[in-house]
């Protein structure tokens, strides 16, 4: 794709003006600049589940909406209050308990912060996305009495 852009930018120079064919090596070296400025700057693609015991329909609203503050990465009072990381570590008793927060935090609105969603528009969860974690949540309750 890049070297098709090249091309286009080439053509249009050359077509537009002879003098400026003097531009193209510059042109060139301006679009490779940006191409690696972009891939630089962006995140590796990381495996849908990264925590078995959490089904993926879950951990990707969780990973959306939650992971930045409340995993191994976050900082502070969010990482100490509920940590998705060491999740599969939990006994069942503490996957219900804090599970059973999420939902509720989540239902109240409460989470994620208002302040968080306003810089991290995608982190706005919907209710269809509150229903899945909440069902998660019941789920756990019901295994955990079996």
């Amino acid at each position: 794709m890049l070297p098709g852009i090249i091309y286009l930018l080439i053509l249009t120079v050359e077509k537009s003006n002879p003098m400026k064919k003097q531009l193209i090596p510059f042109i060139v070296l301006e679009v490779f600049t940006a191409a690696f400025m972009v891939s630089a700057f962006q995140t590796p693609t990381q495996q849908t589940q990264s925590t078995s015991g959490i089904p993926d329909s879950v951990y990707v609203i969780l990973k959306k909406a939650c992971m930045a503050c409340h995993s191994d990465q976050g900082t502070g009072l969010a990482k100490g209050k509920l940590n998705l990381s060491p999740w599969d570590g939990y006994s069942a008793d503490r996957k219900v308990s804090k599970a059973r927060a999420i939902c509720k935090e989540m239902k109240a609105g409460t989470m994620p912060p208002r302040r968080f969603v306003a810089k991290n528009p995608e982190a706005q969860l919907t209710d269809d996305q509150i229903r899945i974690v909440c069902d998660w949540t019941a789920s756990l309750s019901i295994e955990k009495n079996n």
